[in-house]
């Protein structure tokens, strides 16, 4: 799985990153392995820049979430054949 870190954990467009996720331990291993090798790996600062990032992250994901709860005007009986999912909407995750 990859994630943009750019906007979304920093927050201030001042740091390009991203994260790579495995499951597999076989995978993290070789992808661990060609990080270190070929140097995608992020520096300090980078690293600096998104630990100052995630300490908005709280504070702005939770009046980004009420708004967007906020602005969801959702029927109690939809239409048939009609599919809502959100995740700031109660019982509409999807899952």
């Amino acid at each position: 799985m990859l994630h943009s870190c750019t906007k979304y954990l920093n927050g201030h467009s001042d740091v390009v990153a991203g994260v790579v996720i495995a499951k597999d331990p076989d995978v993290v291993t070789e992808l661990a392995w060609w990080a270190n090798n070929i140097g995608v790996t992020g520096g300090a600062f980078d690293s600096y820049l998104l630990l100052r990032g995630l300490r908005t992250l709280v504070p702005a994901y939770g009046a980004g979430a009420a708004q967007r709860a906020g602005d969801c005007e959702i029927p109690a009986n939809p239409a048939v054949g009609e599919k809502t999912v959100s995740p700031v909407v109660a019982g509409k995750s999807g899952a």
